[in-house]
């Protein structure tokens, strides 16, 4: 644990709690007036904590954010894909933070779009569960035309576009996805080499939005892509002068959805 950041390193196997807290009915439907508002936010990579934490301080600075990171979630679904044992990993990991008098749970991970969804199912009666892009494909439906995609982890990519098109569907808004996957951009990132990181993602969305000159809005499909944002803006300011290309981020989209779930329930 690092009490400076919140951050509890989650390993599954270290933690019996399950039994006592499957028989615990947690029924919080709203925070207590006037108490801060106890949130957990669920990670599968390092570099999701800071964009998250950067996104509450601007957004909800009064909610008490707890961070739960389990880094070998990214690296197993490569394997395993988005299987029975990896929904029920995350079933704990929400039952954990439930256990934990979590008022809401903001799931970081795009790429496990089911996974997520089966907890929010298993939750839905006791506590707010959100996905990590979900006010970002309400924006991207909204604008509905063709909507370029990028994402450095390649698993988030399919996930995000089946959820987007989906929404799209249920809102009867006709659009078409055009996704790039940023390889070795995560590497990067990884490593500190966060401006490098930073060029690879702009001229990932040079060349997507190059290779498709109707495209008007940009989605980056991770919480650890926002700080890419300006670099991005400024590369396709620079490439396409004529063109006005919306460039979309998720964390502060999620955070303010998050923020109105728990001001509605109150």
């Amino acid at each position: 644990t690092s009490p400076a950041n919140n951050v509890i390193m989650w390993r599954p196997e270290s933690v019996c709690f399950f039994h006592h807290a499957r028989q615990c009915r947690l029924r919080r439907t709203h925070t207590q007036v006037g108490k801060l508002p106890r949130i957990f936010c669920i990670h599968a990579m390092q570099s999701s904590v800071t964009a998250t934490k950067a996104a509450f301080e601007a957004d909800f600075p009064k909610a008490k954010i707890f961070n739960l990171l389990d880094d070998s979630l990214a690296v197993d679904v490569e394997v395993t894909g988005l299987d029975a044992a990896m929904h029920s990993r995350f079933l704990a990991l929400s039952q954990y933070a439930a256990f934990s008098k979590a008022d809401a749970i903001l799931f970081t991970c795009s790429a496990f779009g089911s996974a997520i969804e089966a907890a929010q199912r298993q939750l839905h009666a006791s506590i707010p569960v959100l996905k990590p892009n979900e006010g970002l494909q309400q924006e991207v439906v909204e604008r509905g035309g063709r909507i370029g995609v990028l994402s450095m982890f390649a698993p988030t990519l399919p996930s995000i576009c089946r959820e987007i098109d989906a929404m799209a569907t249920v809102n009867a808004r006709p659009l078409t996805l055009e996704s790039l996957y940023v390889a070795d951009a995560l590497s990067m990132l990884q490593h500190g080499q966060k401006r490098e990181c930073a060029h690879a993602i702009a001229s990932s969305a040079v060349q997507l939005c190059h290779k498709h000159p109707d495209i008007e809005t940009l989605a980056l499909a991770m919480f650890s892509m926002a700080f890419a944002q300006d670099a991005v803006e400024a590369a396709l300011t620079e490439t396409f002068p004529s063109r006005r290309i919306a460039v979309l981020t998720s964390p502060r989209s999620a955070v303010s959805s998050l923020k109105k779930v728990l001001m509605d329930a109150n």
